[in-house]
Formats: structure tokens, sequence, C-alpha cells
């Protein structure tokens, strides 16, 4: 009967998105309001948004930040007891000289992004969150979206402290993904027959960036150079895709949704994955 197969069909696609999310280390809420991400702010510096993200992979079920991997250099552990980072810790997997992790937490504490209690630091709820959001989505200002583990690790691992600003950029695109397509777009809950998709000159100007032709190439080949391995195989982070027809041609860039996404539906994720990899 069509009710059996739909069923099937729905238990499926959940477990397939079940085992990519345990694949990828499970993933945390990011929110945004009027498409900037919540902490585009004058008071932290770009470097620093490519950070906190990476910082935000390292969170709990109550925010707090802890490490959930074998670099702890701990050796007593007791079951089941969080092993809360240390501001030593922070710094560590941040991979920040001194001088550069002081600015760092000097502008996250400020911004009360980053807070200390009882000599344990957790992330402000308001700008991240980790867990079932159903009962959270009355106190939401904004959208939200997932961000998955590793593969930010991954990428924020594979860079120089130097690019952490290029990284910062990927991120403040967030909130121009759309919902479900995963192409950068104007807004990101349009339908799919009007999605107003983004050129190189619509995100330069929405990054703020000079929209200089040779500024944009030059921007366009930074983005798809960053890489990232999907299931063994390497993939772009942002990638172009030129759409022709006989009259014209239009720019279009598709994200990651292994990085970032909102589809739920893992047959769209896998075809998706498919204009991402590199040959």
């Amino acid at each position: 009967t069509p009710s059996t197969q739909e069923q099937r069909k729905y238990c499926k696609n959940k477990w397939d998105m079940e085992a990519m999310t345990r694949s990828q280390h499970g993933f945390v809420w990011v929110f945004y309001f009027n498409n900037k991400l919540l902490f585009n702010s004058d008071t932290l510096s770009k470097a620093n948004v490519a950070r906190l993200m990476m910082l935000a992979t390292y969170m709990n079920y109550d925010n707090y930040l802890v490490l959930d991997d074998v670099v702890s250099e701990k050796i007593i552990k007791f079951k089941d007891t969080p092993d809360y980072m240390s501001k030593k810790d922070i710094q560590r997997v941040l991979n920040l000289t001194n001088g550069t992790f002081k600015q760092f937490y000097k502008e996250v504490t400020k911004a009360e992004i980053l807070i200390e209690k009882d000599g344990r630091y957790y992330l402000s709820n308001c700008h991240f969150y980790k867990g079932e959001i159903n009962s959270k989505r009355a106190d939401i200002i904004g959208k939200y979206t997932r961000m998955y583990v590793n593969t930010v690790r991954q990428i924020y691992k594979s860079m120089k402290t130097s690019k952490h600003a290029l990284l910062s950029y990927v991120f403040q695109l967030i909130p121009c993904v759309h919902f479900s397509t995963n192409f950068l777009c104007k807004d990101m809950v349009s339908p799919y027959k009007s999605i107003d998709y983004m050129n190189i000159e619509d995100i330069c100007n929405f990054l703020g960036l000079s929209t200089d032709k040779k500024n944009m190439a030059k921007f366009k080949k930074e983005l798809m150079s960053i890489h990232v391995e999907c299931n063994g195989r390497m993939a772009h982070l942002i990638n172009e895709v030129i759409y022709s027809s006989s009259t014209s041609s239009k720019q279009r860039f598709v994200f990651n949704p292994h990085v970032v996404t909102s589809i739920s539906q893992k047959e769209e994720i896998n075809q998706i994955m498919q204009s991402l990899f590199v040959e």
C-alpha cells in the first residue's frame, strides 16, 4: 500500500540522516536574524567569527565546552563525567598563539558570547544551541540551521591562522543558504520557483568586500579553493554552478550540506554533493 511505501521511505530517510549525523559527530544549531549571524558586529574581528564557530563544536547539551576527543591530557577520567575545557584547552583546540588567543578571549567574553562560570566555560545559547529544538522555537529570535561538527573541525584544522578571516566569510554566508536547495540566495525561505540566487557580486556586496572585477575573481578563487573530505572524497566547501540557456548564462553558488544545511532529506543532500566533489 502507498502508506506502507511512504512509511518505508520515511524510515529509510530517518536512518540515513541519523547515520550521517553520527558520522559527522553530531551538529549544533546556529542562530541568525535579518540575514546576519547574531554576533556579526563591530565588536568581533572577522577571524574571531571563525574561531567561535570552531569552539561551538565542543559544546555539550548544556552549552558548556567539553573535551570529547582523545586530546585530553587528563589520565583519570570517571565514566560519564564531562571533561570541561580549561582556558588552556580552548587555546589549544583553536591553535592560537598567546597574543592572538588573548585578543580572541577578550573580544568574545566582552561580547558575552563566551562566558565563564565557576571555572567552567559555556557559549551563550542566544547564539548556539545543541539538542532538541522544537520546545525552544518560541524563544528564538530569527532563524537557525544545523552546523555539522566533524566537517567544521576538519576545515578549521586544515587552515592556517592567517586564513581564519577567509573562513569567517564562509560562516557569514550561512544565513544566505537556501533552506531546501543549499544555494546561496537573497532570501533563504523563498519558494523554489522564485529563488533570487546570488552571484559573486552579490556575495561580495553582502560581505562588504570590493566589487572590483579583479578582487571578485580573486575572492571567488579563494572561496572555491577550500576543500573538505566527505565520504572519503574531496569536495568543495562552496562551488560555482553555471546554468546556461541559449540566451544567457547564470552564475550560482552551492554550499556544502555536510557543513551547514536545513535540508532533512538524505537523497537531496546526496544530489547536492554530486556538484561539489572535486575530481
